[in-house]
This record gives structure tokens, sequence and C-alpha cells, in this order.
């Protein structure tokens, strides 16, 4: 029988995993089902692929990288005082990425509206972590803001089906709590403001359930 210790090796260690795989998998999901639903043919798909995947996992991971090197990130959670920056870094690359998507259509011909609705969820997403953050001094979960506000938009776009992906997101709290990342607060608010801002971002721009 495990010691009690042992046992909370072995969840930690569970903790940590789940940290690790849920940084930004949500994200990816989301672009990759949305371009294979509005894409005509594989070029048009792996196109769209490589934009997302520049501006969704390339440029956020960068500062990761960076502060990672630095020793500023502990238990895949970045310090409140180097938020700053890399939510800076996020709203540049996200409203680039928007404005790709907006002109798209206007080059291509392609309806891109629900990945610029996304994107442009995204930015407003990290305009109010921003604020959050500084503003209030408040260090929001940010693999709970990810997660959730991808899950939303596949659930505004593509139906309620795609609601069963919420129940990752219990893992992904006990996760973040478990390794004394995040408190239950900051979790919690964290789920609150990723659901909000992309549901209010797509029903402005008339996407409802």
């Amino acid at each position: 029988m495990k010691s009690s210790s042992e046992q909370r090796s072995t969840s930690e260690h569970i903790a940590r995993i789940v940290s690790f795989l849920t940084i930004s998998p949500f994200q990816i999901v989301v672009y990759l089902i949305f371009a294979h639903t509005i894409c005509y043919n594989f070029t048009q798909e792996i196109i769209l692929d490589t934009i997302s995947g520049i501006f969704f996992l390339l440029i956020p991971l960068l500062p990761l990288f960076y502060l990672g090197r630095r020793n500023r990130i502990k238990n895949y959670s970045i310090q409140r005082e180097d938020r700053g920056i890399l939510f800076l870094i996020l709203i540049i690359g996200f409203t680039g990425v928007s404005i790709i998507y907006y002109v798209y259509p206007l080059i291509t011909g392609l309806n891109t509206r629900i990945l610029f609705i996304f994107a442009a969820g995204y930015t407003l997403l990290n305009v109010v972590s921003l604020i959050v953050t500084n503003g209030f001094k408040f260090k929001v979960s940010l693999h709970m803001t990810g997660a959730t506000a991808s899950i939303t938009a596949l659930v505004i776009v593509l139906g309620w089906l795609w609601g069963f992906l919420y129940l990752f997101c219990i893992l992904i709290a006990w996760a973040r709590v478990k390794l004394q990342a995040h408190t239950s607060q900051e979790v919690i608010i964290g789920a609150i403001l990723g659901i909000l801002t992309i549901f209010f971002t797509y029903f402005g721009f008339g996407y409802y359930f």
C-alpha cells in the first residue's frame, strides 16, 4: 500500500502532465476543425492551418520558452509580474491574425469569418486578462481561459454536442490547484473570463446558439 507521501507525489506528477498537455491543445483543435469545416480542398486547409499554427501556437510559445530558460515559470505558471509583456505579445499576434482572416476572403474568396471571430475573441480575451492582471493584481489561470474560450467557440459554431469538452476543464482545474499554481478562485475566474469573452465576441458578430 502506498504511503501518503507516495500518493501525493503520484498525484502531483499527474497534475504536471495534465498542465503540460493542456497549455494550448484546445486552440489547436478549434482552428483545425474550423479550417476543415470551411475549406473545399486540402491545400486550402493546409494554408489556414499554417497561418493559425504560427499565431495560435508558435508566437505564444516563444515568450514561454524565453521565460522558462530564465526559470521564471513554475509548475507551468507564469509569474504575475511577467504576464504584462506576454499579454502584449499575444494581443499583437492575435490582432495580426484577425486582420489576416478579415481580408482573406477578399483575396481568396474563402469565407474565414468563424476564424476571424475566434481570433478577435482571443485578442479581446488577452486585453481583458491584461487588465485583470495589471489593474486588479490578479493572476487568472491562463490554462482555464484558453480551454473554456476554445470550447465555447466550438459550441457556438458547431453546436452543443461539443459541450462534453467542458468536462476536461474539471481535470485542468484540479491540476492547477493541486500544483498550487493557482487558487480555486483564480481557476474559476479564468473559466468565466474565457466563456464570457468568446460568447460576447461571437454574439457581437451575429453568432447565436
